[in-house]
């Protein structure tokens, strides 16, 4: 597994990453564990809003997004990426997120958060199911947000 460089300049912002390189994974583990938890869902959030910024996504619609959230962190055409997150399900105003990333849940609910936040979605809500870090082979997100009948 590589990893970009703008992820770990992300996660350790202090370190000489390159954002045009790739690092072998064990660097990445190696610097999420030397995180504080309390960091990790901050860090998620921010390193989405750095990848908006940079349009590398359309991000013009936030339906179509939430429904193409797998093309975030996988490239199937260069097949390459660190890992899958795709929605399972998908409805007005409830998404259901699932993902195998090498990357702690809190960074992902933080990865999550971004996402609702870039978008305005008012009144969300990000309810972890299932939890990798409980043995799960993947972890599950219920992501609820209010809608308007007008």
């Amino acid at each position: 597994m590589t990893i970009s460089g703008r992820l770990l300049k992300t996660i350790a912002p202090d370190k000489n990453y390159s954002e045009d390189t790739f690092y072998a994974g064990e660097d990445l583990i190696r610097e999420i564990a030397a995180l504080p938890k309390k960091n990790l869902a901050p860090l998620g959030e921010k390193f989405f809003l750095q990848e908006a910024a940079r349009e590398k996504f359309k991000l013009d619609d936030r339906d179509s997004f939430l429904i193409s959230i797998h093309k975030f962190f996988f490239n199937y055409l260069k097949e390459e990426g660190i890992g899958m997150m795709s929605t399972k399900e998908f409805r007005k105003g409830f998404c259901r997120v699932v993902e195998n990333l090498p990357l702690p849940d809190l960074f992902v609910i933080g990865v999550l958060r971004g996402i609702l936040q870039y978008f305005h979605f008012r009144g969300y809500r990000i309810k972890e199911e299932r939890s990798k870090e409980e043995g799960s082979r993947s972890s599950e997100y219920l992501v609820t947000w209010m809608t308007s009948n007008v």
